[in-house]
């Protein structure tokens, strides 16, 4: 049998095939457009689908008898929604996460309901989130309004393209701000407040669901057997936990990419900050708790491209900048303060890696945070890295010394992408359930602290701490 994992993120997709084993047979990956002007972040749900499309194609080409193919499952990315008319039209371009055109309309949902928004899905109001730009598009546009017959958001759009069925799981639900994720139900006091009703709203089914078979036009232009089960799928934080082997209570996870997310796994639904989001966990009896670090990776990014440097650049140079760069202290919450402290006795590597120490103290600080709301206990539990930093010797070194725990390093890149994989595998029936799966499909390899950096950073640490949270 072979598995696929959709993964539908923010500005690609990516697609992975998997064995029994857990063994990669082949991958996909299609880019997409967004349309930005100002604070509009606008994507084409048809690019959604055609660079989908894409990606598997790419899959099935290189699988020796795509016939074994039995399971796709679903990640993607959350909050970014468009709505439909009757005839399942699009009336809008979907406005994504990165959309903050809504700021007006979050205040007065956060004045009119307060904190019950996050008491229910586990999100706090936000510009950027689907209940306040919904209620832009009642205020700003009624004569589109008034002709919504249904909304969608990237996961059930996926799936109705698919299967001829939208269906959207817990995970994707709550991030809407629509959903709550206590009584396991639609807000209906937001939805009234919002003037929609729960028609024009996705089906909701549990993480691993079967949603259907592959509809005949999808199986056609993939390539793929109209018996093929489409497994409804989770939020890409989730799917990355599931594809990182983050399932046990106490477990954390950090994703790194453009913005870093601390992810930790619980055995209760947890409402401890209103900047960490409890969410309710593919694994049985398991849920989450997240939260994000804005644009590290972003950050970074553009501090190398100022001076004309790549990302390799920036690691070799600054590796050894640690002894010249030990009292330059720089937050990546305040990014002008980064520009800023460039002098005759700083250069651009030194800057670099005050940006990369800062990050992770702020990593540090978010764990600290964790484990007194009772998220995560003790300091000894071992510490999950994927994505981009995972790769960096550089970055490892930081994370693994400033936090002072073991550091396991993922070797899967594409971790949401193996995550739906893994679910495609469970929901199929193929393995009972994902403390069997992921030993098989979850590579990881520890990384050791250097000699010195633990007390040197701890050293650091305190003094960065005392500036910027004191």
């Amino acid at each position: 049998m072979i598995f696929i994992g959709l993964d539908i993120g923010s500005t690609a997709v990516k697609a992975v095939a998997a064995d029994e084993g857990g063994n990669i047979l082949s991958r996909g990956r299609q880019t997409y457009p967004t349309e930005t002007s100002g604070i509009y972040s606008t994507q084409n749900p048809d690019d959604w689908w055609a660079a989908s499309v894409g990606a598997l194609r790419q899959v099935v080409a290189e699988l020796r008898n795509p016939g074994e193919v039995c399971a796709l499952g679903i990640s993607a990315q959350g909050g970014s929604i468009f709505a439909l008319d009757s005839n399942f039209t699009p009336l809008t371009e979907a406005m994504t996460w990165m959309d903050r055109r809504a700021a007006a309309e979050a205040e007065e949902i956060r004045r009119a309901l307060g904190d019950k928004i996050y008491k229910s899905c586990g999100w706090q109001t936000s510009p950027v989130d689907c209940a306040s730009k919904l209620l832009w598009l009642r205020r700003q546009r009624p004569e589109v309004f008034g002709r919504i017959a249904k909304v969608m958001t990237t996961e059930e759009f996926i799936n109705y393209k698919l299967t001829g069925r939208a269906v959207t799981d817990p995970t994707g639900a709550a991030i809407t701000r629509l959903y709550d994720i206590n009584r396991l139900c639609w807000n209906y006091d937001l939805l009234r407040h919002l003037g929609i009703g729960e028609e024009m709203l996705p089906e909701v089914l549990p993480c691993g669901s079967v949603v259907g078979r592959l509809a005949k036009s999808a199986a056609r232009v993939l390539g793929l057997g109209e018996d093929v089960a489409v497994l409804n799928g989770a939020h890409d934080q989730y799917c990355a936990s599931l594809g990182s082997g983050v399932i046990n209570p106490g477990e954390i996870l950090l994703a790194t990419g453009t913005a870093w997310v601390i992810f930790g796994v619980t055995a209760e639904l947890k409402f401890a900050d209103e900047r960490i989001a409890p969410g309710i966990h593919p694994a049985a009896g398991r849920f989450g708790a997240m939260t994000s670090l804005g644009g590290v990776g972003a950050a970074i990014e553009n501090h190398a491209g100022r001076y004309g440097l790549s990302l390799q650049d920036i690691d070799s140079g600054a590796a050894g900048r640690r002894e010249n760069a030990a009292q330059l202290l720089l937050c990546p919450r305040d990014p002008a303060d980064s520009a800023s402290r460039l002098s005759d006795n700083y250069d651009e590597y030194d800057i670099a890696l005050a940006m990369m120490e800062g990050a992770v103290f702020e990593v540090r600080l978010t764990l600290e945070k964790f484990r007194a709301q009772g998220l995560t206990s003790g300091t000894s539990g071992a510490l999950t890295m994927s994505g981009g930093a995972a790769k960096s010797k550089l970055w490892s070194s930081i994370v693994t010394a400033v936090c002072d725990r073991p550091l396991l390093l993922t070797g899967e890149p594409d971790t949401p992408a193996l995550g739906a994989a893994i679910i495609a595998a469970v929901g199929s029936g193929a393995f009972p359930d994902y403390q069997t799966c992921l030993p098989r499909f979850v590579k990881k390899r520890p990384f050791g602290t250097e000699p010195g950096f633990v007390s040197f950073y701890r050293e650091k640490f305190v003094r960065y701490k005392r500036r910027f949270t004191e």
